[in-house]
């Protein structure tokens, strides 16, 4: 990831991978895809109210974003998704 900006809410741009898991995941094959990464809504954290965390994460898939499969209906990843940061670092 690179974080050109960092302030009341943060922006970055890299790559986000795949796992096709075929034929199964340990044999699978990793996709990459471009992109953009917004942390946001930030909030003081509990216990320590001087400081603060993003609660909130989207990411969007700036280019490609279905997984090849020949033969077979494509699997397409949503183009953006969002989810909630916990204060203890975990996704929930």
């Amino acid at each position: 990831m690179h974080w050109p900006t960092w302030e009341s809410s943060a922006y970055g741009t890299g790559t986000y991978f795949q796992n096709d898991c075929v034929p199964s995941c340990a044999q699978g094959t990793m996709f990459y895809f471009p992109t953009l990464v917004v942390l946001w809504r930030p909030q003081p954290l509990p216990h320590n109210p001087a400081t603060q965390y993003f609660t909130r994460m989207t990411r969007i898939l700036t280019g490609r974003h279905c997984l090849p499969e020949p033969g077979r209906n494509r699997q397409c990843l949503p183009v953006t998704s969002t989810v909630h940061l916990s204060s203890s670092g975990g996704i929930s």
